[in-house]
């Protein structure tokens, strides 16, 4: 999921004020069956010099989001892998 954000330090201090609902409330991005809620904080990881948060919800599935600063991008995905390809498609489009 990507969207626009006009002001990325609020797009960011609100997705750290949904982070205890966020889960619960995109269960709709986990197709074939949600996962049982996870009663974990999200962490902070980085990649490609993208710092993200993300969620450990079961094994190959990790809820995660971030801005990306160039174009003021939030993205949120369900997977690591994911998470990779789009930031590298992120800056092969930049």
């Amino acid at each position: 999921l990507i969207a626009p954000s006009k002001n990325a330090d609020r797009a960011f201090a609100g997705m750290l004020a949904w982070e205890h609902a966020m889960q619960r409330d995109l269960e709709i991005l986990f197709f074939a069956s949600p996962p049982a809620p996870v009663i974990a904080p999200f962490f902070d990881k980085t990649f490609r010099n993208i710092d993200y948060r993300t969620l450990a919800v079961k094994p190959g599935l990790e809820l995660s989001y971030f801005i990306f600063p160039a174009k003021n991008l939030l993205v949120i995905t369900t997977s690591e892998e994911a998470l990779r390809v789009v930031i590298n498609r992120l800056f092969e489009a930049h």
